[in-house]
């Protein structure tokens, strides 16, 4: 056979190989929208360790930045801070960096970094450009994307730190960028639930839901996120029966993320349980169990799960339990947002003890906490009840 037509075989199955390998990297994200975690960072991992594969630093760049997404959305931080600076090793500017920074800020934000976090989401604003000097078309929407993406990321590290005004004020830059940006929805009608203002939460949650324009619905993690907010508006206003509706329908959806999956279950069963559905409530929190994996190294949603297994304890009148569980959630807790639930939890897990010295010093520490809040209020009225 000439040399010439074994050069030509050779060289098909080299881009046979090569196509392989991109379908590989293909495949894992659809593995990550289907909740396969495991397998999707296996593709990645292993598309990335692949000798024969073209130089292409975008290319690799951008499987960092999708492996890196993967980790965090699991709780494995440290990993996928690893992978977002190796996004960041392989190139420096564009759509791909940007996202990377954007990454990165999530995570410190996560790991309580707070002032790493903000240098980044600060990166991510330079590094995709000025929105209104890119040119028009899709580079000029992907860059407003990422450009309120970063605002929102800024805006979780001044809600961390307390800061509600800063953290309102970074969300509407947000929104001029991307009206309809989902992150800087959900920031605001959080904002507004810590308030008190349950029903103004509620109708910003349902805008993730409204079909746009061309009539196509939401996929189903923004109606996840959008039930699930609705719910704890629901729950705000003690409006228990509705909630757990609300809560059914979400994880009847198939989340694909796991994190999500936990705190709704969560959610669910302190709804049954103060229903007086003590069966339910074990029953779904069983079905949770395995989800809260997920929510690996981040304190926030650590507390998110102790407060909550607390609550549900108080409401089934398992008291020693729940004081452990509130009080392990008050240690964890990396910042002011939670802090005030938390110790008006206590306190009235102490109230229904009869305990009315350490309720009211939990009432206490609830009302101080700044910036004060829906429960913070709620903490005062009860200090002038006792």
């Amino acid at each position: 056979m000439p040399w010439y037509v074994w050069a030509g075989l050779a060289a098909l199955v080299y881009l046979a190989y090569v196509s392989w390998r991109y379908r590989m990297l293909a495949s894992a994200g659809a593995a990550q929208s289907r909740g396969r975690y495991d397998a999707a960072v296996g593709r990645i991992r292993s598309f990335l360790r692949s000798p024969l594969l073209p130089s292409g630093r975008s290319v690799r760049a951008f499987a960092h930045t999708q492996l890196a997404d993967i980790l965090y959305d699991i709780g494995r931080l440290g990993e996928a801070e690893r992978e977002a600076n190796a996004a960041l090793e392989q190139i420096g500017r564009g759509p791909t960096a940007a996202l990377a920074h954007l990454l990165l800020a999530n995570i410190l934000t996560a790991a309580d970094r707070l002032d790493e976090a903000a240098i980044e989401a600060r990166k991510a604003l330079t590094t995709c450009g000025r929105p209104e000097l890119a040119p028009r078309g899709r580079a000029y929407l992907i860059c407003q994307m990422q450009a309120a993406l970063a605002y929102v990321a800024l805006a979780q590290v001044h809600l961390r730190r307390g800061d509600l005004d800063l953290a309102r004020a970074d969300a509407a830059d947000a929104l001029q960028r991307d009206p309809g940006c989902p992150p800087a929805l959900v920031l605001l009608a959080d904002l507004a639930r810590r308030q008190g203002g349950f029903d103004e939460a509620i109708d910003l949650y349902a805008k993730l839901v409204i079909p746009d324009g061309a009539g196509r619905e939401p996929v189903p993690e923004r109606a996840a996120v959008a039930g699930f907010g609705i719910a704890l508006g629901l729950e705000g206003k003690e409006d228990y029966a509705g909630a757990a509706q609300r809560l059914s329908q979400v994880l009847a959806l198939g989340l694909a993320s796991p994190s999500l999956h936990a705190v709704a279950g969560l959610e669910l069963a302190v709804c049954m349980a103060a229903l007086g559905k003590s069966d339910e409530a074990g029953r779904v929190l069983a079905d949770a169990e395995p989800y809260l994996g997920a929510l690996g190294e981040n304190r926030e949603l650590r507390a998110y799960e102790l407060y909550n297994k607390g609550r549900l304890h108080s409401h089934l009148r398992e008291f020693e339990a729940a004081v452990r569980d509130l009080t392990a959630a008050a240690e964890m807790a990396p910042g002011p947002n939670l802090l005030p639930e938390i110790y008006y939890a206590l306190g009235e897990t102490f109230r229904e003890m009869g305990d009315a010295p350490r309720a009211r010093d939990a009432y206490a520490k609830a009302a101080g906490v700044l910036p004060p809040g829906h429960f913070s209020e709620k903490a005062r009225q009860r200090l002038g009840e006792l």
